[in-house]
């Protein structure tokens, strides 16, 4: 049963004069006005807590946040900047004051990299209290940490060499160290604003429940502030969520990742679903593993809770394949995707006729590779595309195609991934038109419009971007020809 943090009941009593209020603040919900004059000299104080939704518990979760009202598509829920902000744990010589410069003069960080984010936390307790008591509320899983590999190198590299490299004496002792580095590791962000990309700790943005389909999308403003924002209208009394690890990935290393770091097995309703919503986006194609097979199912494990070395059945004609020889193929795939040039279209379609014998249409390798091709047919220079075959268009279109409707049923708030590929779609379709144009062919309209929405929705996914990245540039571009083609169109705002 769902729990109030706070206990509070919703009142419709004015906060201001006490007396009974029909007025209700339309951005969190949940404080009624007797008039809009009160609302306006109530603002100050409410603002601080005036959000979309409210802070619930229990004992399987903890603390979660649940929507008050429903959140419009594009509706940011959450703006904070960070209690803490610091150097990763693992990560490149790097300026520990602007945590932008990368130190090209040498190569191996000193240990005390390690040390210096674990620190920055302890002494908020004298430097910030306020921001010290909102740290302690986090979760740290320490006692599921406790004696794993990771925990180990914890001890040895952070919570001994504090002491004696900092010459911190019994300031603190080495659990209270141990628990500041399990907070650090279960409720960090990776912000990617710079190379090496640094860490930061958030107050309720750390409330935020996992899922590996979730609402939410997540961004960071140039200041390192967090930005989470609806990509899709979430309902009244839906859960806020996020994903902890990469919506991207099959269910495989999303749980084995979840489990390393964050010290849960995931029990999300997509990992629940060994299809995977039937884009079988993890699963393996039976033929390649049966000799002279003609079957066309996919194979799955046949324990769902142990992807990794149990064995695998075909959906279709109940074959066994042992988890041995689908790991070495997925090993092998793996390894030959990142040894692979992305950039290079013949390397791309030599990748997918290869593994296209083992892995299904959507599996996680095959879109990775569809994600370069996309971006790689007619990309390589601003007027490439126009010199490009037909069929190559078409292909370009169709990847794309495809790319957002896999998007749209695993992955809805994958926001820069949605992006990318709208843009993509974008400029394929703009030159669709332009030839339809030369041809005298009727659906020039019809593709000029769709390029348009098109353009809107790679702004609508990108704008919450921050200026470092390459999704922002794409976005001002994207900006740019939406302006041209409705100039072509004929649409006045």
């Amino acid at each position: 049963m769902l729990e109030d943090e706070d206990s509070d009941r919703i009142e419709k009593i004015c906060p201001v004069c006490q007396v009974e209020a029909t007025k209700r603040c339309s951005r969190c919900a949940l404080v009624y006005y007797c008039s809009v004059e009160h609302q306006q000299q109530h603002w100050k104080k409410h603002k601080a807590t005036c959000n979309p939704f409210k802070v619930f518990s229990n004992e399987q979760f903890g603390r979660f946040l649940v929507a008050t009202r429903e959140i419009r598509a594009g509706e940011v829920v959450i703006k904070e900047p960070p209690l803490v902000h610091g150097p990763a744990q693992i990560t490149g010589p790097v300026c520990v004051g602007c945590l932008q410069i990368a130190i090209q003069h040498f190569y191996v960080p000193h240990p005390m990299y390690q040390c210096l984010m674990p620190l920055r936390c302890l002494l908020l307790a004298e430097s910030d209290p306020a921001k010290w008591e909102l740290l302690q509320q986090l979760e740290s899983h320490e006692e599921e940490r406790r004696g794993s590999e990771l925990w180990r190198n914890d001890r040895e590299g952070v919570a001994k060499l504090i002491p004696r490299f900092f010459k911190t004496g019994d300031r603190w002792d080495e659990d209270e160290i141990l628990r500041i580095v399990g907070i650090i590791q279960v409720n960090g962000h990776e912000i990617p604003l710079s190379v090496p990309s640094s860490v930061a700790i958030y107050n309720q943005a750390s409330m935020l429940e996992h899922s590996c389909r979730p609402n939410l999308s997540k961004s960071f403003t140039n200041r390192g502030e967090i930005v989470l924002w609806a990509p899709n209208t979430i309902k009244r009394g839906e859960r806020l969520s996020i994903c902890y690890t990469d919506a991207m990935w099959a269910t495989g290393n999303r749980l084995e990742h979840l489990q390393q770091t964050k010290m849960f097995r995931c029990e999300c309703e997509r990992c629940s679903d060994p299809t995977e919503y039937e884009t079988y986006f993890s699963a393996l194609r039976c033929s390649g593993f049966q000799k002279d097979s003609k079957c066309k199912g996919y194979i799955l494990p046949v324990d769902s809770d142990n992807w990794t070395t149990g064995d695998w059945s075909c959906q279709k004609c109940r074959g066994v394949v042992t988890g041995a020889a689908v790991g070495q193929i997925l090993e092998r795939a793996r390894m030959d995707l990142e040894a692979m040039q992305k950039h290079r279209e013949d390397h791309c379609n030599k990748y997918m006729k290869h593994y296209s014998k083992w892995l299904t249409p959507n599996h996680q390798y095959l879109v990775d590779v569809k994600i370069s091709l996309s971006q790689v047919i007619g990309g390589k220079a601003p007027e490439a595309i126009k010199k490009i075959p037909y069929e190559k268009l078409m292909s370009k279109i169709k990847i794309c195609q495809d790319l957002l409707t896999l998007f749209e049923k695993i992955c809805p708030a994958e926001a820069r991934a949605f992006g990318a590929t709208r843009f993509e779609l974008h400029a394929a379709l703009a030159e669709l038109a332009r030839r339809s144009t030369e041809s005298n062919n009727p659906a020039c309209t019809s593709q000029l419009e769709e390029s348009l929405y098109n353009a809107n929705e790679c702004v609508r996914m990108l704008l919450h971007e921050p200026a470092v990245l390459m999704e922002s540039k794409i976005c001002a571009q994207a900006k740019m020809n939406a302006e041209a083609l409705k100039s072509l169109l004929g649409i006045k705002e």
